[in-house]
């Protein structure tokens, strides 16, 4: 009906109502026997394997939006639930005896599909993203350690300033950047975070 009196402003597509419809449907019979059900949750497995598989510009917006949130900070627990969603999904497809326990044959099969994701020749979302958190945390590491070190810190910082543009200039300027590189390099917050990730 509200479809009816605004054809011009906008119009359901058919499909999406039935699949609405059908998972409504299959919500309501899993709850009816399992209070805790929920139709996301069985799915997920299947979309952890798109996400990762799939290197469409939408898959990758919906990996970012699920690993990130409305943020720039990695959540750990949604790339374990994702690394486990794929696990489950491929345990319960490579055979009878996987999904029953009986043998490795899944989590093999999950191991070596993330593997060629990760290691696939041809650049992919998930590479970049490793990537990305790899040069973060690598980051976060060293100025960590060379703030907590007085033994790297300490001499640079009690070297006095140098450059006075004498005929020295070009000698001491490293020296100088260092020092000016040691105050602006504070391990803050969101460095803490991304420490207790590594």
């Amino acid at each position: 009906q509200m479809q009816q009196e605004n054809t011009d402003v906008f119009a359901i597509p058919d499909y999406f109502v039935y699949m609405s419809r059908a998972f409504a449907t299959l919500e309501g019979i899993g709850l009816s026997s399992n209070e805790d059900y929920s139709i996301l949750s069985e799915c997920f497995p299947y979309l952890a394997k798109r996400l990762l598989s799939d290197d469409s510009p939408r898959a990758r917006g919906a990996l970012r939006t699920l690993l990130y949130g409305n943020g720039n900070e990695l959540n750990l627990s949604k790339l374990q639930d994702l690394s486990s969603g794929l696990e489950s999904y491929t345990v319960s497809t490579s055979s009878v005896e996987s999904s029953r326990g009986e043998s490795n044959d899944g989590k093999n099969a999950a191991a070596e599909q993330i593997a060629s994701v990760v290691f696939a020749e041809e650049s992919n979302y998930v590479q970049q993203l490793l990537l990305r958190e790899s040069a973060i945390a690598l980051d976060a590491v060293v100025r960590n350690e060379l703030f907590s070190s007085p033994l790297l810190a300490a001499p640079i910082q009690s070297l006095p300033l140098l450059s006075s543009g004498g005929s020295f200039n070009p000698f001491t300027l490293p020296l100088d950047v260092a020092r000016a590189m040691l105050e602006l390099q504070v391990v803050d917050d969101v460095d803490e975070q991304r420490l207790s990730n590594v």
